[in-house]
């Protein structure tokens, strides 16, 4: 695939990327842009650049990180981030699913899936010699010394 004097571009695919900023997912995009944004900004539908939509959805992203559980949810996340972060998304996005590829695709040319296998669960104890507390005590103990130690505060604060 990689011949010198020949440019070359390698089409990356992950089902599950990790990226803990949007500046990851960015710099995941730069790759095919070649690290010149003026290429990927020119063919964008946005008002804004892609360095401008990226860092206002982390800025949404992170107020967002913020706000108190109940209120954390999916929908309050999108109602925050800009349109033209949706817009460079559908841009850049190509989704298929595997009935989608099945029915779609010629599957001669592509081969097929590999067979899905029933999942095992295996469970293995932490403590095979019972020496510690199981983690469902270790978790409700934690959690009474949370409950215990914000009424404390709470007490010493009133003093």
């Amino acid at each position: 695939i990689i011949r010198s004097g020949v440019k070359t571009k390698v089409l990356m695919l992950s089902a599950t990327p990790v990226n803990n900023r949007f500046n990851d997912l960015k710099n995941q995009l730069a790759i095919a842009y070649e690290g010149d944004s003026e290429l990927i900004n020119r063919k964008l539908d946005t008002n804004k650049t892609i360095e401008e939509i990226f860092k206002q959805a982390q800025r949404a992203f992170n107020s967002w990180s913020k706000l108190e559980p109940e209120s954390r949810n999916t929908d309050a996340l999108l109602r925050t981030l800009d349109f033209d972060f949706f817009e460079l998304l559908d841009s850049v996005t190509i989704a298929r699913s595997r009935k989608h590829i099945e029915k779609y695709y010629d599957l001669a040319d592509i081969g097929d899936f590999p067979e899905r296998l029933i999942p095992i669960n295996v469970k293995s104890e932490i403590d095979t010699k019972e020496m510690f507390p199981s983690l469902e005590i270790i978790n409700k103990t934690i959690s009474l010394l949370k409950r215990y130690s914000n009424q404390y505060m709470s007490m010493i604060i009133m003093v």
